[in-house]
């Protein structure tokens, strides 16, 4: 319970911190990326799913960029997405509070 509180505040910090950033049209949220990673949908682009998506950040082989030129490989992001710091900060904030079983 304790654990799905934390996350569930973590991710209403984020969605305000993601609120204050300028959005794209058909842009997919830094929740979406973190989920559509973990869920395997960027397996074809050398991310690994689940568990393995997790292990792999902490081992410092997938990072928020990665997840990012993944999505741009699918056409879910603009190029420009690398570039925006606050985005790749929400994604490695996902990453993180995965990592760390919140």
């Amino acid at each position: 319970m304790m654990k799905w509180l934390l996350f569930a505040t973590a991710s209403a910090i984020l969605l305000v911190i993601g609120l204050s950033t300028k959005t794209y049209a058909n842009e997919t949220t830094a929740n979406e990326i973190f989920n559509l990673a973990r869920n395997g949908y960027f397996e074809d682009e050398g991310i690994p799913s689940h568990g393995g998506l997790t292990n792999a950040y902490r081992l410092g082989n997938v990072t928020a960029e990665d997840l990012v030129n993944a999505a741009i490989q699918q056409n879910r992001l603009s190029p420009e997405m690398l570039e925006n710091e606050r985005f790749l900060r929400a994604i490695n904030q996902y990453l993180l509070d995965d990592a760390n079983g919140d």
